[in-house]
């Protein structure tokens, strides 16, 4: 549709109502002739291009929102509207007092909020989820093998980023064999999860003890992980931050206290536990943990360790088993094979 900031302004120039008549007449004659449906739109709109993803930054400045990632940002479609609507009655100066916005853009912005806010009110979504990609993205997309296109984009990056920053990069397939015993009914939505955050989990091991914690959580969290909105970046990073014992000696990031739920965090907290677990008996060698095993049955977690190995059962191994049993809500044993 002929309805991009610069066109309209061309055909609108300075006047609102004209600008508006615009747009209705487009979107209306959109569909009509059925180039568009509104109940194809009634889950989520998809809005791309830049004068939007201006928007979003727009509204994730006025929210206070804690993470400046524009790709798969969320609103409520009624909150969109609402905001879009808003931005379109805004003047240039007030649109740059946000310092949200380049000048180049507030110039355009009520232009492209009035075109969401119409497109909206005729589709009503229930949320609005931007994307940081356009058109050269979607036509490389379109231009890749079969095979690639099929690829899940966080397992990609994690496997790659985790392999290139960890001691070991057979670690985190060892983390997944290792804690599979404690997550016997895992949905896959999970199972993905929990396996990005194995595949990250010695991000932080060059930083300094006192601050791995934060470190590993923000390198996580501003990842670029096309394939993982925000409540399951702050997921995997929540796990690594424990992983790292995060919640020991500092406050919960502000992130993750937004973004997550409290069953999500607690989830978060279990999933960290039990790497932290599998780090303190086998350090980063995927080899030596590969000599012990989890065993849960009865409401208990056993770390079962392989002959020769006893003086592997530090201290240190027995705290960090206890504490992840705890989380799991489970008893702690140990034991060494005959």
């Amino acid at each position: 549709l002929p309805l991009g900031p610069l066109s309209l302004r061309a055909d609108a120039g300075d006047d609102p109502a004209a600008a508006r008549r615009i747009v209705d007449q487009a979107l209306a004659a959109a569909f009509d002739d059925g180039a568009m449906d509104a109940a194809d739109a009634a889950e989520a709109f998809f809005p791309v291009g830049g004068a939007w993803r201006a928007l979003a930054k727009l509204h994730i400045a006025q929210t206070g929102y804690p993470l400046r990632v524009l790709h798969h940002y969320k609103i409520d479609g009624r909150e969109a509207q609402r905001f879009a609507e808003l931005v379109a009655r805004q003047s240039k100066s007030s649109i740059l007092a946000s310092n949200a916005v380049s000048r180049r853009r507030a110039e355009t912005l009520p232009l492209a909020a009035l075109v969401l806010a119409r497109t909206l009110a005729l589709t009503q979504p229930a949320q609005v989820v931007f994307s940081a990609f356009g058109l050269r993205e979607g036509a490389m997309f379109e231009m890749a093998p079969p095979a690639v296109r099929l690829r899940d984009p966080l397992a990609d990056l994690t496997e790659r980023l985790g392999a290139d920053r960890a001691r070991d990069p057979a670690m985190g397939a060892a983390l997944m064999d290792f804690i599979d015993p404690l997550y016997r009914d895992e949905t896959p939505a999970d199972r993905r999860l929990r396996a990005a955050a194995c595949a990250l989990a010695d991000i932080g091991w060059r930083q300094h003890p006192d601050y791995r914690a934060d470190i590993a959580f923000s390198r996580v969290l501003l990842a670029p992980a096309s394939g993982a909105d925000h409540a399951e970046r702050a997921f995997v990073a929540h796990a690594v931050r424990q992983r790292y014992g995060g919640d020991s000696d500092h406050p919960e990031p502000a992130a993750t206290l937004r973004l997550l739920d409290p069953e999500r965090r607690a989830a978060a907290h279990r999933l960290g536990r039990a790497l932290r677990l599998g780090f303190a008996y086998a350090a980063a060698s995927a080899a030596l943990l590969k000599t012990a095993r989890l065993d849960v049955r009865d409401g208990a977690v056993t770390l079962r360790i392989a002959h020769g190995r006893s003086e592997m059962l530090s201290d240190t191994v027995r705290r960090r088993l206890e504490q992840c049993a705890k989380a799991f809500g489970l008893s702690a044993d140990a034991a060494v094979d005959a």
